[in-house]
C-alpha cells in the first residue's frame, strides 16, 4: 500500500505535486496513476524527466494539461511549488477538520539544465575556482558542522575525472554548476512558499515536514554524438522549443546550458563534487549513490532546537515512522487482497537520541547490490566488482576487497571480521533479494578472503591516519526520494515490492526532541512529504 492510500483510509486529504514516474502507461488512466493509489488530488507528470519549460505529461487529476505549460512564464519547479501551496490553502478551505498528507516531489535538479536567467546570475562566479578546491572546502564545512567527524578523510578524485587545472573551457565547466545550483535555488523558494502556506493555515507547529534525497549526484552525461538516442530512450523529446527554435542537446562548451533551447547535465566531474567525500553515483549502491540527507521539522513533537542525529535508516522506515506518529492502522488487506505487513522501523527513536535499531540492511539497482550489517558493508559493483567496508559515526571506510571473480563468497572457513561477517550476511541477502526481486550481493561462487585490516587495495577507500575503528556512512548534502523503482507505487512506501528495489540510507538532521510526547493521532495531524531528484 501506498502512504496516501493508509491515510487516506485514515481520514486524511491526500495531495501529491510533482513527479510520479511509475506507470507504464503515460496517456489512459489506470490502477498505477496516483489518482487512483490513495491520491485525492494529482497536479504534476507521469513521466520522470523532461524540459522544465515545455513539459509533457503534465496532468492534474487524470486531464492531460500540457497546453498550460506553453504559457511563456511556465517553470515547472514553480508550478509544482505553487500547486503544493493551493493544495494546503484549499485543504484548508473545504476540509479544515481532516488533517492532510502532501507528497511533494520535484524534478529538480535532474538535467536537463533548465534554470530561469535570475537565479542563474546569483551563481555567476560560484563556482570558477573548479571542482578540486571546492570539494576541499566543501569537506571542510561539512566536517565544521558536525555532519562529519573529523576523522574523515575525503576520497581520491575520481580517475575519470580530471583535475580542474587541467581543463580547458573553465567558463563553460562553472556555468553548467551555476545552473544546477540555480536549480535548487529556485526550488528552495518555492519550498519556502509550502512552508507559508502551512503557517498561513496554522498547521505548520503541527506537521511533521520531512526532506531527503532519493539518491546521490547524478554522473551521467550527454555527448552531442549520441545524446538524442540517450534522451529518447527515457523520456518524450522535443526537437523544438514553444517558440518554434531548434532545440541544441548534449554537452558541449559551444552550448551554454539553462535556456529552453539547451537539453545538458552537469556530468560526471560536478557529481564528483556533490558527492563530496564519497566515492561513485546515482545507480550504484557504494556510500556516493545511496547517502543521503533527511531533514525532519516538527515542532510540536521535536522541538525546535536543531540537532544531527547519525544512524542507517532505509525509506520503508518513513512509512513506519509515519504509522506510529499518526496512530493510522495499516491493514491486513486491501480491496480484496492480503498486504503484507510494512518493513521498516520507525525513526522517532533514533530522532529522539537513542541508538538505531541493529538490523541487516539491503540494497539493489540495476545490478549493484549491498548488504550492511553492523560496521560492514559488503558491496558489489556490477558486473562483479566487489568491495567490503566498515562503518562507524566516527571514520571512513578501510577495507577494500578485490573484485577478482565476477560472483563473490568468502572462502570457508572465513577467517577475519570481515569474512565472518560476510559469510552471515551472504545467506540472509540471498533470501531478501529472491523475495524482492533484485540481484544479491554475494551469489555463489568463491571470492577471496579480504586483506587484513588496514591493508590498502588498489582503488579502496582509505584509513585517516590515527583510525583504527571502522566508519560511518554518513550522507552527503544532497537532495530527493525515489525508494522503490519498477514498481507501481509511490516512492514513499513501505511495504515489499516484487520487482526492483532500491532502499536509502541517509543522515537524519532533526529539531530537538521533547521528553514525554505522546504517540499516536494527536501527535502529527498532518505530514508533509517533500522529494526532489538527482
Amino acid at each position: 500500500m501506498t502512504i496516501a492510500e493508509v491515510l487516506g483510509a485514515a481520514g486524511y486529504g491526500t495531495y501529491l505535486s510533482g513527479k510520479w514516474h511509475l506507470s507504464s502507461d503515460l496517456h489512459t488512466p489506470n490502477g498505477a496513476w496516483p489518482t487512483r493509489r490513495g491520491f485525492d488530488e494529482f497536479y504534476g507528470t507521469l513521466e520522470g524527466a523532461g524540459s522544465y519549460f515545455g513539459t509533457r505529461t503534465l496532468t492534474r487529476g487524470e486531464t492531460n494539461i500540457e497546453a498550460e505549460a506553453a504559457d511563456p512564464d511556465f517553470y515547472y519547479t514553480d508550478a509544482i511549488s505553487d500547486n503544493a501551496a493551493g493544495f494546503i490553502r484549499g485543504h484548508h478551505r473545504d476540509r479544515a477538520a481532516d488533517p492532510l498528507f502532501l507528497y511533494l516531489a520535484y524534478t529538480a535538479p535532474h538535467w536537463p539544465l533548465h534554470a530561469r536567467q535570475q537565479d542563474v546570475d546569483r551563481y555567476a562566479g560560484r563556482f570558477d575556482e573548479g571542482w578540486d578546491v571546492l570539494r576541499g572546502e566543501r569537506m571542510r564545512r561539512l566536517v565544521e558542522s558536525g555532519v562529519l567527524d573529523r576523522g574523515w578523510a575525503i576520497s581520491d578524485r575520481d580517475p575519470a575525472v580530471p583535475a580542474w587545472d587541467s581543463t580547458d573551457d573553465h567558463a563553460w565547466q562553472a556555468a553548467r554548476m551555476a545552473v544546477y545550483a540555480a536549480q535548487i535555488d529556485r526550488m528552495d523558494q518555492g519550498i519556502g512558499r509550502v512552508l507559508d502556506a502551512l503557517e498561513q493555515t496554522g498547521r505548520l507547529a503541527n506537521t511533521l515536514f520531512v526532506f531527503l534525497s532519493d539518491n546521490g549526484g547524478c554522473a551521467e552525461e550527454m555527448p552531442v554524438e549520441t545524446v538524442r538516442d540517450f534522451i529518447t530512450g527515457f523520456v518524450a523529446f522535443d526537437e523544438t522549443t514553444r517558440a518554434g527554435d531548434p532545440v541544441r542537446p548534449g554537452n558541449s562548451p559551444e552550448i551554454l546550458p539553462g535556456g529552453e533551447d539547451t537539453y545538458a547535465t552537469y556530468g560526471r566531474e560536478w557529481a564528483n563534487l556533490s558527492n563530496t567525500p564519497f566515492r561513485e553515483y546515482k545507480h550504484w549502491v557504494h556510500e556516493g549513490g545511496i547517502a543521503t540527507p533527511l531533514i525532519a521539522h516538527w515542532p510540536a513533537g521535536l522541538g525546535t532546537e536543531p540537532r544531527i542525529v547519525h544512524g542507517p535508516h532505509q525509506l520503508p522506515d518513513v512509512m513506519a515512522t509515519v504509522l506510529e506518529l499518526t496512530g493510522a492502522p495499516y491493514p491486513a488487506q486491501y480491496q480484496g487482497r492480503d498486504v503484507l505487513p510494512p518493513e521498516g522501523t520507525s525513526m522517532l527513536p533514533t530522532w529522539r537520541g537513542e541508538q538505531p535499531p541493529d538490523r541487516t540492511l539491503y540494497w539493489e539497482h540495476e545490478g549493484n547490490a549491498a548488504v550492511r550489517r553492523g560496521r560492514w558493508k559488503l558491496v558489489r559493483k556490477y558486473p562483479g566488482a566487489g568491495n567490503c567496508t566498515t562503518s562507524t559515526p566516527t571514520a571512513p571506510s578501510c577495507t577494500t576487497w578485490p573484485a577478482r571473480t565476477p560472483r563473490w563468497w568468502p572462502t570457508s572457513p572465513p577467517t577475519t571480521s570481515a569474512g565472518r561477517t560476510a559469510a552471515a550476511c551472504c545467506p540472509a541477502s540471498r533470501s531478501w533479494h529472491s523475495t524482492s526481486g533484485g540481484a544479491a550481493p554475494c551469489p555463489s561462487d568463491p571470492l577471496p578472503d579480504p586483506p587484513s585490516p588496514g591493508v590498502r587495495e588498489s582503488g579502496s577507500r582509505h584509513r585517516p591516519a590515527g583510525v583504527s575503528g571502522p566508519v560511518h556512512a554518513a550522507g552527503c548534502l544532497g537532495c530527493s526520494v525515489a525508494g522503490v523503482a519498477g514498481c507501481l507505487l509511490p516512492r514513499l512506501v513501505g511495504v515489499r515490492c516484487r520487482r526492483l528495489v532500491e532502499p536509502e540510507e541517509f543522515v537524519v538532521a532533526v529539531d530537538q526532541s521533547v521528553e514525554g510526547t505522546a504517540s499516536g493521532p494527536e501527535l502529527a495531524d498532518r505530514v508533509v512529504a517533500v522529494d526532489h531528484e538527482r
